[in-house]
């Protein structure tokens, strides 16, 4: 499993906005993440469509966070990205894709959804706010 790179740079995107505490220009945002400024213009309303960045229009404009850092799980930010997530077709709810579904066996599907649930874990207690404090971008 691997994130697209466009996840990557959504994560980016939004410790900046935290890390600024104030309404961030595009120009600026674009500059300080290495992101072509189209490039973050079309993440950008993935993430405004998920309620995870705020858009601000006007001369005075830019990105801001609408909800404190806290509250902006990474496993959100993945979800808004990348839709859905897992590691394996055992993990996916939709009937057989996994022999153990259809009556076979599986010799995988434990481990595959035990290490499921605990990406899942790991990203949703992940916050924003968390990422703030032990990275530097």
């Amino acid at each position: 499993m691997q994130l697209n790179i466009s996840t990557d740079y959504a994560i980016r995107i939004i410790i900046y906005v935290a890390r600024q505490k104030k309404v961030v220009p595009s120009t600026e945002l674009a500059k300080s993440t290495s992101i072509s400024k189209r490039y973050l213009l079309q993440i950008a309303a993935k993430l405004r469509d998920a309620g995870l960045l705020g858009v601000m229009k006007g001369s005075a404009g830019g990105f801001y966070l609408p909800l404190p850092s806290s509250q902006i799980k990474v496993y959100d930010i993945i979800c808004a990205m990348e839709g859905t997530v897992v590691i394996s077709s055992c993990c996916r709810r939709e009937t057989g894709l996994c022999n153990k579904e259809s009556g076979g066996f599986c010799c995988m599907h434990q481990f595959y959804i035990t290490l499921q649930e605990m990406i899942e874990a790991y990203a949703s207690n992940m916050t924003v706010d968390l990422l703030v404090t032990e990275i530097t971008i």
